[in-house]
């Protein structure tokens, strides 16, 4: 399953994200955050980085299952 999320602090930690198979969008600064795709298997290595990235998990993508 991949979900789509907001996630912050992912300038300074992009290379962790994207070896964990984390895609990032572009950074928008009004907001605060990129918006990104997470794997499932991914979350678990996300977990690892909790308090320098924060990520809010939204809806599944569809036939992401």
């Amino acid at each position: 399953m991949i979900y789509d999320a907001h996630i912050t602090g992912d300038e300074e930690y992009a290379p962790e994200l994207k070896r964990l198979g984390i895609t990032l969008g572009p950074y928008d600064p009004k907001r605060g955050w990129s918006d990104c795709r997470i794997p499932e298997m991914a979350l678990e290595g996300l977990e690892a980085l909790r308090g320098r990235v924060l990520w809010e998990l939204r809806m599944p993508r569809p036939g992401s299952r």
